[in-house]
C-alpha cells in the first residue's frame, strides 16, 4: 500500500510540475516584452535611423559581436559603431541598398539569467527593395543576444549571429 501511495504521489508531482512549467511566469512575459521593445529600438537605430546615441545607450562598451560567416565582427562598441553607422548613413543617402530587419513571428525567446541579465534568441530576415520598390528577401539568420541589467538599464553585452542563408 505504501508503494502505491508513493507511486501515486510521484506521478502527481511530475504532472503538476509539468503543468507549472508549461504556464508562463508573468515576470518572464514582462521580461520578454521589455527585451523585444529594446530589440526593435536597436535594429531601427542600426539600419534605419543611424542613431548612435540609442545604440550607445543599449549596447555595452565591451560588446562582442560574432558572426558565422565573418567571425569576430566587433570586440567593443566603438568597433561595432564604426562598421554600422557609416553603412546606415550610406543606405539612408541611397549610396548603399536599403536593408530592413524583421523579427520572424513566433521565434523570439527570452530567458532570465538570474538577476544579472537575460538571454534572447530568435530568427530574423533581412529585406531590401528591387528597382520597382517591391520587397526583396535577402537573408535569414538566427541570433543570440546576452543582455546585462545594470544601473544604466539593459545593454547587450554579447551577440552571436549564425545560420545565415539566402534562398
Amino acid at each position: 500500500m505504501k508503494r502505491v501511495f508513493l507511486w501515486s504521489m510521484m506521478v502527481w508531482l511530475s504532472v503538476t510540475a509539468g503543468l507549472a512549467s508549461a504556464s508562463p511566469d508573468p515576470s518572464e512575459h514582462d521580461l520578454r516584452s521589455e527585451i523585444r521593445q529594446l530589440d526593435e529600438r536597436i535594429f531601427e537605430a542600426a539600419f534605419l535611423t543611424c542613431d548612435t546615441p540609442v545604440l550607445r545607450a543599449l549596447m555595452s562598451e565591451d560588446l562582442e559581436f560574432y558572426h558565422d560567416l565573418y567571425g569576430l565582427i566587433a570586440n567593443d562598441l566603438d568597433a561595432f559603431l564604426a562598421g554600422t553607422i557609416p553603412d546606415c548613413i550610406a543606405r539612408s543617402e541611397g549610396t548603399l541598398p536599403y536593408i530592413e530587419r524583421r523579427l520572424e513571428p513566433g521565434t523570439l525567446q527570452v530567458r532570465p539569467l538570474g538577476d544579472w541579465g537575460a538571454l534572447q534568441i530568435g530568427s530574423h530576415t533581412f529585406h531590401g527593395r528591387d528597382e520597382d520598390n517591391r520587397d526583396l528577401f535577402l537573408e535569414r539568420g538566427t541570433f543570440m543576444h546576452v543582455w546585462e541589467r545594470s544601473e544604466l538599464g539593459w545593454r547587450i553585452k554579447r551577440v552571436i549571429s549564425y545560420d545565415h542563408e539566402s534562398e
